[in-house]
């Protein structure tokens, strides 16, 4: 099984110093550690972790992680998120336009990963539910660009 190194954006890593963001990349650390991911050579991949929907704004507060698998360090990432629920055709997600720039994200070696809390507007959501878990959901990237 692959060792992914979970870490934060340059920009997060002065939080580190709460508490509950030490447990999140603890909890992620062996999410990761416990699961084994087919990730292919030469791409960046997100990795969903859970979904938070809020009705009142009609969005979804989702967590996720970017993983290197580039096989260099990344410095910068810009690209498009596309979420879907997996069992509800009728929810409806929109793409998120995505850029990290080096003053945000530093630098993300070879098989390390960063924590992202993404909001998405959502529609046509059941209202009754407001967690979701990496299994209910799906994600991917688009027009991925790198420097690197």
């Amino acid at each position: 099984m692959e060792k992914i190194k979970i870490v934060l954006a340059k920009a997060h890593e002065e939080q580190m110093e709460n508490s509950d963001i030490q447990q999140e990349v603890v909890d992620v650390q062996k999410f990761f550690d416990e699961n084994d991911f087919p990730f292919k050579e030469g791409a960046v991949f997100f990795v969903i972790l859970r979904g938070n929907y809020e009705p009142i704004d009609k969005s979804m507060t989702v967590a996720g992680v970017f993983v290197n698998h580039s096989g260099t360090p990344i410095k910068a990432l810009k690209g498009s998120l596309h979420i879907e629920l997996k069992e509800n055709n009728e929810a409806a997600f929109r793409k998120m336009d995505f850029q990290f720039p080096p003053e945000f994200l530093g630098e993300i070696k070879h098989k390390e990963g960063f924590i992202m809390h993404v909001k998405v507007p959502a529609e046509r959501m059941p209202e009754e539910k407001r967690l979701y878990q990496a299994t209910e959901l799906a994600g991917r990237i688009d027009d991925i660009q790198v420097i690197q």
